[in-house]
C-alpha cells in the first residue's frame, strides 16, 4: 500500500524557489503575478511553490510552472511580497 504523503508534491518557499532559479525572491513574485509561475497560497502571508513547477520553468520558461494554460486571474492584487 502506497503512503498518502508520498504522492504529495514537495513545496518550497519563495526564497528557496529564488535560490533554485538563481534569481531574487521579488523576481519569483513577478513571475507569479505575470502568470508565468503557479503559486500555492497557504494563508494570507505564506506562499509556496511546487518543485516540479520550478523544474518545468527551468526547462521551458515560456510555459514555466503552468502545466495547463496561463493563469487568467493571477493572485497578485497590488500587494508586495
Amino acid at each position: 500500500m502506497k503512503h498518502a504523503l508520498s504522492s504529495t508534491p514537495t513545496l518550497i518557499s519563495r526564497r528557496q524557489a529564488a535560490a533554485m532559479l538563481s534569481v531574487n525572491p521579488k523576481t519569483i513574485y513577478r513571475y507569479e503575478c505575470g502568470g508565468r509561475l503557479r503559486a500555492i497560497k497557504i494563508n494570507s502571508r505564506t506562499t509556496r511553490y511546487r518543485i516540479s513547477d520550478l523544474e518545468n520553468f527551468i526547462v521551458d520558461p515560456e510555459i514555466g510552472g503552468l502545466r495547463e494554460s496561463r493563469v487568467t486571474n493571477h493572485p497578485c492584487n497590488g500587494d508586495h511580497p
